[in-house]
């Protein structure tokens, strides 16, 4: 309710701020901003900079292949071992053939290539995964603004009659 200075004399427009989001929204935005900005050890930004070859660089991808890599050593160069160790007859068989020698340096370079495209493929996601979320904080707008119209006032209003009435009065 205004008060009796400003129905007397009128008011200027005011703009009125209220909150969009309830407030779980507003906490989770709040979250969501703090971890992306560097909100403690672990946040998300941390995790896609060491992604996207922050200050790791190649120690990114090295930790990324370990255990590719001992899973390969493990389980296919001993499959590809046991298919030439009976291909031929003596002792070892195939083995010290250029055949296994190449088969296994063919399964090698398909190995590192598809390793490879993997790390960028994740790489590549995780930089539009950080590009969404960024946007999805960004994009936010957890307040409204509402423009309250200016109060002439009854001052004013009488003021207006007034001259009116005296318009009239003189052209009549």
């Amino acid at each position: 309710m205004p008060g009796f200075s400003e129905w007397l004399f009128g008011s200027e427009p005011k703009i009125k701020k209220k909150q969009a989001y309830t407030d779980q929204q507003m906490q989770f935005l709040n979250q969501l901003m703090g971890s992306l900005m560097g909100g403690g050890k672990g946040n998300f930004l941390d995790y896609y900079q060491n992604l996207l070859g922050g200050e790791g660089g190649q120690g990114d991808f090295e930790n990324f292949a370990a255990p590719y890599r001992q899973q390969f050593e493990n389980e296919t160069i001993p499959m590809l071992a046991e298919r030439f160790a009976g291909a031929g007859g003596g002792m070892g068989g195939a083995l010290s053939s250029s055949g296994f020698g190449q088969s296994l340096s063919s399964a090698g370079g398909n190995f590192n290539a598809q390793l490879a495209q993997l790390f960028a493929s994740l790489r590549q996601n995780a930089a539009g995964q950080m590009s969404n979320l960024a946007g999805l904080g960004l994009g936010a707008q957890p307040y409204m603004f509402t423009q309250q119209g200016a109060n002439p006032g009854a001052w004013a209003q009488i003021g207006s009659a007034a001259m009116g009435a005296a318009g009239r009065g003189m052209g009549g």
